[in-house]
């Protein structure tokens, strides 16, 4: 094997992985600043911002879900990343629901609304 190539090829992967990443920011950003482009008030545009946020710590907390023992099968890999997922899931959830309570306290019904709209989101995604 030559040792050019092989960290040619490593360059490809980084700059691929790179590339992903740039492109899921991009596509987080996008749908935030396109929700936030249709509020109507101040309470609908930090909206989009704060339910992103607290998704953004919900991830970080299910990250530290994601354990198994050294030498772990794949079912048990699989079992634990879908663990992180489930918990940081719920946790986002139950996060959205305290901003929306907290943010719409007077609109509750349209919060719901918001609220049941991040529910699809999350099953779809």
């Amino acid at each position: 094997r030559n040792p050019a190539t092989i960290a040619d090829n490593v360059g490809d992967n980084v700059g691929d992985v790179a590339g992903m990443g740039a492109d899921l920011f991009e596509s987080f950003v996008g749908s935030i600043i396109a929700s936030a482009s249709l509020a109507s008030d101040p309470v609908l545009l930090a909206l989009p911002f704060f339910l992103a946020s607290a998704g953004v710590v919900a991830s970080l907390i299910g990250f530290f879900f994601v354990s198994t023992k050294e030498d772990a099968s794949q079912t048990e890999l699989l079992h634990a990343l879908h663990r992180g997922t489930n918990v940081a899931t719920f946790l986002a959830l139950l996060f959205n629901l305290g901003i929306i309570c907290l943010l719409m306290g007077g609109r509750i019904e349209d919060g719901m609304r918001v609220w049941g709209c991040t529910i699809l989101g999350l099953i779809a995604g």
